[in-house]
C-alpha cells in the first residue's frame, strides 16, 4: 500500500552501480553559472508585439523581456472595469525590470520569514497589468511549450516578483520552454463586489480573473514572437496561484487559451464555495465606512484609501457572519469595537477577546478559543472571485469539474506539511511527546479526533507529533489532501483528461530540518532554482538533484500533458480507485491511498 514498486527502485538502482549516469544527470548542474555574459544591445533582444516593439536583454543565453503590459492602466474611469488592451507605442520600449505589483498591504515581515522566503515588495501602482517572459530563443520561428506562472498571495497579495524562486530564466534553459509570469489586480481592485449599482460593473469582482484572461489572450497573439507555440500553454500557479487555475478552469472566456493546469497547494476551497452575500456584506460595509454611495465616488478615491477600507469592511463582514452563526446577535457599537487594522494584527486578536468578555460574557479561556477557532476561519477565501455563472460558471470544482475545462489535463498536489514552516516548527514544539501532542489536539476548539491521530500515524510511522499535530490544523497538509484529492476525484469522474497527484515530501536541511516540506518549498525546485533560493533548500547537491526531478516533471507536463520521465518511478494516471500519488522525496516513489484513514477520520470531524 505504501510504495507503488519495489522492482522499479531496484531496477533504478542497479543502472547507478552499473555506471549509467540518469538521464537528468547532465542537466542537473544547470543553475549553475556559466561564461557567458549578460548582453544588452540595442538589436540583440528586440521583438515585435501587438502593441509595439519591445527590447530585452539576454541573460546566459536565455532571453528575458519584463515588465511588457498587456492591457491598458485600469485607473480612473477603467477603475473595477475589465481590462482594456494596451496602449500602442511608436518607439522601442524597454522591457528590463519588472512592473508594478497591485497596491495590498506591505507590512514589515518578520527576520525568520524573510531570511527563508526573501520577499521582493518592489514597488505598487494600479498600473499593474504587465507580464514577464524569458526564453530561449526569440524570432526563431521555433515552437515551444508555454508556462504561464499566476503567484500565491491568495487574491489579496502578491505578485510575479515577489519571491526569488519565480525567476523564469533556469525553467526555460533546462526545458527549453517559454516561461511567462503575470501581475493583475487584486483585493478591491480586482475582486470589489459592485453589481448592485450598474451594469457596467457586473463584473468587477472578477476583474482580476478578467486580467489574467487577457494575460493569455496576449500570450495568444504575441507568444510566436517570442519562440513560443500559443496552441500548447500550460497555466500553473501556487497556493492564491493555484485558486486562479482553478477559476480559469470555469471560465468560458479563458477556454482554448491554456490548454495543460497545474495546482500547487491551492487554498482549500472545492468545499467552500466563494457567495455573493458575503461580497455584498463587504461592500455595503466598505461604502458606509468610506461615506460614498457611487462609483464615481469610489473611483475618485487615493488607492490607498480604497485598499485599507476594502481589508477592513472584509473583517467586518468575516466577524459578522461569524457572530451572528456562534452568537446570533451583533451590533454596530461592537463592530466599530473591533474595526480592522490589517497592521496590527495583534490589536485586533486583543479587541476581539475583549469584546467576547465584555459583550458575551466569555472567560478569559472561552475567549481564547473564541479567538483561535475565529483566527482559523475559512471566510478570508470569500475576498476573491465569484463564480457569478457569467464569468464564471460554477465554483471550481464544487460539486463537480467543469464541462469548459473537460479536455485540460490536470496535475495537482501540495508539500507534505502545509501547516508547518520555519515559525509553527519552534525548538519547542519538536520536544512534544505523544501525549503532550494529543493534550493539545484536545484543547481546539473543534477537537480533533483519535482516529485522525491513528490514521496519520498508519501513513507516517516514524515522525514526531508535532508534525501528526500540523497535519490536522485547518491549512495543514491533511486539509490540502482532501482539497487535492477532491479536485482530481472529480476530474477523473469527468473522463475528459487525465489527473495526475503529487505530495512535496522534500524536507530542507536549514534550521536543522525543522522547517520540514512548508507551504510555498516546491517553489525553487519547480522553477531549478534552488541555487537563487538556498537560504531554503541549502543550495546542495541534493536540492539540484530534487531540482532536476520535480522540474522535469513540471517540464514533461507541459509538453506533452503527461509529468513522467526516466528519473522518477512510473507516475499513474489518478483514479479514485487506487489513489495513486507520486512523493517527491530524496528517493522518489507512488503511494497508493496510503492516507485513507486519516482523511475518512478527519473529514468527519
Amino acid at each position: 500500500m505504501d510504495v507503488f514498486t519495489r522492482r522499479s527502485l531496484l531496477k533504478s538502482a542497479a543502472t547507478l552501480l552499473a555506471g549509467a549516469a540518469p538521464p537528468w544527470q547532465g542537466l542537473a548542474l544547470s543553475q549553475t553559472p556559466r561564461s557567458s555574459q549578460t548582453v544588452y544591445s540595442d538589436t540583440s533582444a528586440v521583438v515585435d508585439t501587438a502593441s509595439g516593439r519591445v527590447r530585452g536583454y539576454i541573460d546566459r543565453d536565455v532571453y528575458a523581456f519584463k515588465g511588457v503590459p498587456y492591457g491598458a492602466p485600469p485607473v480612473g474611469q477603467l477603475r473595477f472595469m475589465p481590462p482594456a488592451k494596451p496602449r500602442p507605442w511608436t518607439n522601442i520600449r524597454n522591457s528590463l525590470q519588472y512592473g508594478a505589483a497591485c497596491p495590498q498591504p506591505a507590512g514589515r515581515v518578520d527576520d525568520l520569514n524573510q531570511f527563508f522566503f526573501e520577499f521582493d515588495r518592489g514597488y505598487q501602482d494600479e498600473d499593474c497589468l504587465s507580464l514577464n517572459v524569458w526564453s530561449p530563443g526569440v524570432n526563431d520561428n521555433r515552437k515551444r511549450p508555454v508556462m504561464v506562472w499566476l503567484h500565491g498571495g491568495g487574491f489579496v497579495t502578491g505578485s510575479a516578483f515577489e519571491l526569488p524562486s519565480y525567476d523564469g530564466r533556469n525553467l526555460a534553459r533546462r526545458g527549453d520552454v517559454v516561461v511567462v509570469s503575470v501581475n493583475h489586480r487584486l483585493n478591491v481592485f480586482g475582486f470589489l463586489y459592485l453589481g448592485s449599482l450598474g451594469e457596467p460593473y457586473a463584473t468587477s469582482v472578477n476583474a482580476g480573473m478578467l486580467d489574467i484572461v487577457a494575460a493569455l489572450a496576449w500570450v495568444r497573439d504575441n507568444i510566436a514572437a517570442f519562440g513560443g507555440d500559443a496552441s500548447n500553454v500550460t497555466v500553473f500557479g501556487q497556493s492564491g496561484g493555484g485558486g486562479k487555475v482553478n477559476f480559469l478552469m470555469a471560465m468560458p472566456s479563458a477556454a482554448g487559451l491554456f490548454h495543460k493546469a497545474i495546482v500547487q497547494s491551492a487554498t482549500p476551497m472545492t468545499g467552500n464555495a466563494r457567495t455573493i452575500e458575503f461580497s455584498t456584506r463587504q461592500t455595503a460595509s466598505m461604502l458606509r465606512g468610506l461615506g460614498v454611495a457611487t462609483v464615481e465616488q469610489l473611483q475618485a478615491l487615493p488607492h490607498d484609501t480604497l485598499r485599507d477600507a476594502y481589508f477592513a469592511a472584509g473583517f467586518q463582514a468575516e466577524f459578522e457572519l461569524d457572530a451572528r452563526s456562534r452568537w446570533n446577535r451583533l451590533g454596530a457599537t461592537e463592530l466599530r469595537l473591533i474595526e480592522f487594522d490589517f497592521r496590527q494584527p495583534a490589536r485586533n486578536v486583543e479587541r476581539l477577546k475583549t469584546l467576547l468578555q465584555t459583550r458575551y460574557g466569555h472567560d478569559e479561556r472561552q475567549a481564547q478559543m473564541e479567538v483561535t477557532r475565529f483566527s482559523s476561519r475559512l471566510y478570508a477565501d470569500n475576498m476573491g472571485p465569484i463564480a457569478d455563472g457569467r464569468v464564471i460558471v460554477q465554483a471550481p470544482f464544487n460539486p463537480m469539474a467543469p464541462d469548459v475545462s473537460a479536455r485540460v489535463p490536470v496535475l495537482v498536489g501540495h508539500t507534505l506539511n502545509e501547516g508547518g514552516g520555519p515559525i509553527f516548527f519552534t525548538a519547542a514544539r519538536e520536544q512534544w511527546t505523544e501525549a503532550e501532542m494529543r493534550n493539545e489536539l484536545a484543547t481546539r476548539p473543534e477537537p480533533v479526533p483519535d482516529g485522525v491521530v491513528a490514521g496519520l500515524r498508519e501513513a507516517y510511522p516514524t515522525v514526531r507529533p508535532v508534525e501528526i499535530y500540523a497535519h490536522t490544523l485547518n491549512q495543514g497538509g491533511l486539509r490540502y489532501r482532501i482539497d487535492a484529492l477532491s479536485l482530481a476525484s472529480r476530474k477523473a469522474a469527468q473522463d475528459g483528461a487525465p489527473a495526475y497527484v503529487y505530495i512535496f515530501a522534500w524536507q530542507t536541511r536549514v534550521m536543522d530540518g525543522r522547517p520540514r516540506a512548508f507551504h510555498r518549498s516546491e517553489l525553487p525546485f519547480v522553477f531549478d532554482n534552488t541555487d537563487r533560493c538556498a537560504h531554503q533548500t541549502g543550495g546542495t547537491d541534493e536540492a539540484r538533484t530534487m531540482a532536476a526531478r520535480v522540474s522535469d516533471a513540471w517540464i514533461a507536463f507541459a509538453r506533452t500533458g503527461n509529468p513522467n520521465h526516466a528519473a522518477i518511478p512510473r507516475w499513474p494516471v489518478f483514479d479514485a480507485e487506487r489513489v495513486p500519488t507520486m512523493v517527491f522525496n530524496d528517493v522518489c516513489d507512488v503511494r497508493l491511498d496510503h492516507d485513507r484513514a486519516a482523511r475518512l477520520a478527519f473529514e468527519k470531524h
